[in-house]
């Protein structure tokens, strides 16, 4: 059996598993089928028909959001595939690599995704709704989609989003995508590219990307967060984050009173021996609160003079639990009114919690359910038997795979740092200069 027929054989069974899996009785298990058939791409035409029926009927938000996403990575790779096929080049993957009709590709795009995602856009769930959003602004900024060759597309896509920005009563939301290098250079600065947006300026942002490309070509892009109730005015600060790298300028703040914002960054390695494969995290806040975090991944470092960038992005947190000492509540409390005026949901003991509950039930199922945990991190609970048991409850059933990096998303507001236990160090502890409500 030469290699690719073993490729495609065990990507025949990922993908079977996961057409299964959509079937899945439990959230986890859809979610998983879903973010399992985004990434396979297009290896078949009946997962999207299938993503699009189960965001319509899937009953939680959590498997919808996961969903949108997914038919944003299948958009995006129909469109490259699809722009590949009109300049006759052969497109890498397992079922593309035949010579199929561009317009066909296209076809699906229009009557199958777009139209499930623009539905799901008028859902009365804004975290259904949100996710769609998302989608739609991924699949409209697809780097390698020109508008000159997929006009049709441009179409579609422009009247979905006069659906959405139609939305009566909606506030106009704010999205958030990033650009950054697969692969940076050793000797000279690589640029990093954070865009904030409304829905209806993707193809401005667009536009300045395509302006972008005398310095670096551009790869497809994944899933789009949306952050709503963001009013004009807002401070919007942006700050990259990564071992062994500097970046200038260190941090960006904007303010948002404009349809589109470019945050500009440049970044350097500090010992061109020390790096090899490393990662950069883009911190989003609102406020001084961390409102999304984008992780984008540098395959590799290079003495070329070229870039080929990445569009990466996420969906900032919506449902948040919150882990602090009682001895706290005054610095939880100001961070509850302002995540509170950006529409997030939070779970905290002392406002989530009703009388008569059994308060420790209550608290897993809160951590169940939630998108991050925000652990606050003081002399008070390093003490706290109760935050401890939060932070070893995640440990081990919430997200044991990952060991919680990514979920549980430590802060603390004072110098020197507490001493975190050894179970807690491989995770990032962000200083944040939070203020008390007294």
């Amino acid at each position: 059996m030469s290699n690719v027929t073993k490729w495609l054989d065990e990507q025949k069974q990922r993908y079977q598993q996961a057409m299964a899996g959509l079937r899945g009785i439990t959230p986890g298990e859809r979610m998983s089928a879903a973010a399992a058939l985004g990434e396979l791409g297009c290896f078949g035409w009946d997962s999207v028909a299938s993503l699009a029926r189960l965001l319509a009927d899937d009953p939680d938000e959590r498997v919808r959001a996961s969903l949108a996403s997914s038919l944003a990575e299948l958009g995006s790779d129909l469109l490259e595939a699809a722009r590949q096929a009109m300049i006759r080049r052969k497109v890498p993957s397992a079922v593309l690599t035949l010579d199929n009709d561009p317009h066909e590709l296209i076809a699906v795009v229009r009557t199958e995704i777009l139209p499930a995602l623009t539905r799901a856009i008028q859902s009365k769930n804004i975290a259904t709704s949100d996710a769609a959003l998302a989608a739609l602004s991924s699949i409209a900024l697809t780097g390698a989609v020109g508008f000159e060759e997929l006009p049709e597309i441009v179409t579609a896509i422009s009247a979905s989003i006069r659906i959405a920005t139609g939305a009566e009563g909606r506030p106009t939301p704010a999205v958030f995508s990033t650009f950054c290098p697969k692969q940076a250079l050793f000797e000279a600065p690589s640029p990093l590219y954070v865009y904030a947006h409304t829905i209806d300026s993707v193809f401005e942002v667009r536009r300045d990307v395509e302006a972008l490309k005398h310095e670096m070509r551009f790869s497809g892009p994944h899933a789009t967060g949306v952050l709503p109730r963001l009013a004009a005015g807002t401070p919007i600060t942006v700050v990259p984050e990564g071992t062994d790298l500097e970046f200038d300028p260190p941090a960006l703040t904007l303010k948002w009173n404009a349809p589109w914002l470019r945050f500009a960054f440049a970044f350097t390695p500090k010992d061109t021996g020390a790096v090899s494969r490393s990662s950069i995290r883009v911190s989003i806040s609102v406020a001084d609160i961390e409102v999304a975090s984008i992780t984008c991944p540098l395959t590799a470092w290079s003495f070329l003079s070229s870039h080929e960038i990445t569009r990466a992005s996420t969906v900032p947190y919506q449902k948040i639990f919150v882990s602090y000492s009682h001895k706290d509540l005054d610095v939880v409390s100001a961070y509850r009114l302002a995540q509170d005026a950006l529409g997030n949901d939070l779970f905290i003991d002392t406002y989530s919690l009703r009388s008569g509950d059994d308060w420790r039930s209550a608290l897993r199922k809160g951590m169940d359910e939630a998108e991050i945990m925000q652990l606050f991190w003081s002399e008070n609970s390093a003490r706290s038997r109760y935050v401890r048991e939060e932070w070893e409850y995640a440990m081990e059933f919430r997200c044991p795979s990952t060991r919680c990096a990514g979920f549980v998303r430590p802060v603390y507001w004072t110098n020197p740092m507490p001493v975190p236990p050894e179970q807690l160090r491989h995770l990032h502890f962000r200083f944040v200069a939070l203020t008390r409500t007294s």
